[in-house]
């Protein structure tokens, strides 16, 4: 915003101002705002009334600077104004804190340092529902919480708000009004806790509610909603993350059907939870403002005279005064939050250069901490002297992992021997690694033996592809025979794992080709959003706003293959369409050259969508590169003998 607009902006005042209605979402509230004040949109609105630098005012989750715009409101508290108007209440026990801190720096102070700016939409898409719409005429909040497909309140499907389109629904209604009212209750009630402590009271509930292995438990609650690509070994690795490995939405099942009440989870994350009463960040230079009993703070910095909306996290690791740290230069910041996050432990040695770029830290204790700047600011690395434990300790420790067992431990950084009681395997791992990510290594280990990679295989191409060399390991290259066109070839089990095939047999698919592809192969359900680079492409999800980012080789072999996939669960087609050129064009020959022995030419062969210049390049770079004709002559070719 220019200057100008910026003083301009000061001077206006809003004439028409009222308060949100009952559960509005935050960008409806705005939209009704700015039509009573003679706008044409939510955009033009804040444009005249909030001073921001940032090009997009408001996402779907809320204003990029939720303080201006509350204060020309002048109805209600910036924190108030948050907690009514969005998602983020119902789904803040479900975060991590590092996620937490940056929601609220975004909200706030338009924070793009270290990529703070880089956070997951809590409300991927927004949704509505027609009877609500015609009653109330504006957004309701309970119907953009992840998970949620139909109205609580008409057990109608939801809407996209934008091409008026219906929901595709994961689960029945009857499915969601297990797990719903939760998340209801928690829309009215923001409670202290993020993902690590609700994950611990999840693990307590369940051990309380039944004898049957906690993850098992969890995966059977999915497998009643029809939802089957969640075992539990899966649900084990991925629950026990730092940053939780499953969508938003099955995080709202899981919770939801464990905990039937905001009460119940509040009971059970007093009996686990660490407290949560750390350091007071009311010093020396600040004027503590308010205090909510959730976490976030209103500050005022006696230097500078600025006030600012934080979390007490994020004030301890380091993220100080907006507009005095706006003023450093990354090295310096980085410096500040080292001084703070690392309590003075640590002097750096390779500073900041990019999220992805390796820090180095030197420990009091002498050791040398190098990892990449954003394991170290967002994902808790520290030096491995810190996770020096004693035995009873470590053993608390991997029991508040899962249903495990310490049997032996010599240190974080070395193998520990460990129990699961799960299934009753015993199974020697590195300690700091187990804790990382728990579950058994016997029954899901991270370099399966040659049983467990063939039946891999066979998940993946059924019965096409052959393993006949030798195998060691996933990055050990061996050979595969490919029974279509009978070769062999040389690759890395990892690779084939990935969705690469045969190199004699690639197919290219054009772009176009491959949306249709996407499209077909998915009844719908997925979109290709864009193309990223050589090899990748961006695919959205649409039945839960979220978005992928894979190799094509993996999604095509995502889509095709005979057993069901984790990452891209799908509807199969009935019948598997016939989308490349390249097989439209060789059954337009197959139909007009039914002989084997014909001699095959362009002439008379007729493809709908293709000239015939782009067919006779297709059987010249294609067809003969697949093995399927062979060029004799210009423009001349004959069947491939097999």
């Amino acid at each position: 915003m220019s200057t100008e607009n910026q003083e301009r902006s000061i001077y206006m005042r809003i004439s028409n101002r009222f308060p949100p209605l009952d559960d509005e979402l935050s960008i409806s509230y705005v939209m009704r705002l700015a039509f009573a004040n003679g706008f044409p949109n939510e955009a033009d609105f804040l444009r005249a009334f909030v001073s921001t630098d940032n090009g997009l005012q408001h996402t779907n989750d809320f204003c990029l600077d939720t303080k201006a715009l509350a204060d020309k409101i002048n109805i209600m508290d910036p924190i108030e104004q948050l907690a009514q108007t969005t998602v983020i209440p119902a789904l803040w026990p479900l975060l991590p804190a590092s996620m937490q801190d940056r929601h609220i720096r975004k909200a706030f102070n338009g924070c793009k340092r270290f990529g703070s700016d880089k956070v997951n939409l809590l409300t991927p898409q927004l949704h509505y529902c027609p009877e609500c719409m015609k009653q109330d005429n504006y957004l309701h909040r309970i119907h953009n919480v992840p998970g949620i497909y139909y109205c609580p309140f008409h057990k109608t499907i939801l809407r996209n708000f934008h091409d008026n389109s219906e929901v595709i629904p994961l689960v029945s209604y009857e499915a969601q009004a297990a797990y719903q009212e939760l998340f209801i209750a928690l829309l009215k009630k923001w409670i202290k806790a993020d993902y690590r402590a609700s994950k611990q009271a999840l693990v307590k509930r369940v051990r309380d509610m039944t004898s049957v292995p906690i993850y098992e438990y969890l995966s059977d609650i999915l497998s009643e909603y029809g939802i089957d690509d969640y075992s539990a070994a899966r649900l084990s690795s991925s629950l026990n993350s730092y940053m939780p490995g499953v969508p938003m939405h099955i995080l709202i099942m899981l919770f939801g059907t464990v905990f039937p009440s905001a009460d119940l989870l509040m009971d059970y994350l007093a009996k686990v939870s660490e407290s949560y009463d750390l350091e007071e960040v009311s010093t020396e230079e600040y004027d503590l403002l308010n205090r909510t009993s959730f976490g976030v703070i209103h500050l005022r910095h006696k230097a500078c005279g600025h006030s600012f909306y934080t979390t007490e996290n994020s004030i301890r690791e380091g993220w100080l005064c907006p507009r005095c740290d706006a003023q450093l230069s990354d090295q310096d910041f980085f410096e500040q939050i080292v001084a703070h996050k690392g309590r003075g432990e640590y002097r750096i040695k390779k500073g900041y250069r990019g999220l992805r770029y390796k820090v180095a830290l030197e420990h009091s204790c002498g050791q040398l901490l190098e990892v990449s700047a954003s394991k170290y600011l967002y994902y808790g690395a520290k030096c491995a002297c810190t996770h020096t434990l004693l035995l009873s300790d470590a053993d608390k420790q991997v029991r508040e992992a899962g249903n495990f067992r310490l049997l032996s431990f010599s240190g974080t950084d070395k193998d520990a021997t460990i129990l699961s009681e799960d299934c009753g395997h015993t199974f020697v791992f590195h300690y700091a690694k187990f804790i990382r990510h728990p579950c058994c290594k016997a029954c899901s280990p991270r370099c399966p033996d040659e049983d467990m990679f063939r039946k891999e295989l066979y998940d993946l191409v059924g019965n096409d592809y052959e393993l006949v060399g030798s195998y060691t390991t996933r990055l050990a290259e061996t050979m595969f025979l490919h029974k279509t066109c009978g070769r062999t070839f040389s690759m890395r089990p990892s690779h084939i794992l990935t969705g690469h095939r045969c190199p004699c047999c690639i197919r290219q698919y054009r772009k176009s080709e491959f949306v249709e592809f996407v499209d077909a192969y998915t009844c719908g359900r997925y979109e290709v959003k864009s193309f990223v680079g050589k090899s990748k492409a961006l695919i959205l999800d649409k039945s839960s706003g979220q978005e992928m980012l894979d190799e094509r080789c993996f999604i095509i072999q995502e889509l095709t293959r005979p057993t069901p996939s984790s990452r891209y669960p799908h509807e199969k087609p009935p019948d598997k369409p016939l989308l490349l050129a390249s097989d439209r064009v060789l059954a337009a020959i197959q139909e007009l050259y039914p002989d084997p022995d014909s001699m095959i030419t362009t002439r008379g062969i007729q493809v709908s969508g293709l000239s015939t210049k782009q067919i006779g390049r297709i059987m010249a770079n294609q067809l003969t590169k697949l093995n399927v004709l062979e060029r004799i002559g210009p423009g001349t070719y004959k069947y491939k003998e097999r």
